[in-house]
């Protein structure tokens, strides 16, 4: 069942925003915004632990 809350706002765990900006930054992202892009594209099996909180 997806969240229907804002995702604006939610807290990660810092090591999880590290090391996905280290992940988009080895993968060739080279601004902020491209690393953004990177994380939100990033296929779910990436994401797969941090999605189970």
């Amino acid at each position: 069942m997806p969240d229907p809350r804002d995702p604006r706002g939610v807290r990660r765990a810092l090591v999880a925003v590290l090391a996905l900006t280290a992940c988009a930054v080895l993968a060739g992202a080279t601004s902020l915004l491209a690393v953004s892009e990177w994380i939100a594209d990033a296929p779910p099996h990436i994401l797969g632990h941090e999605a189970r909180g």
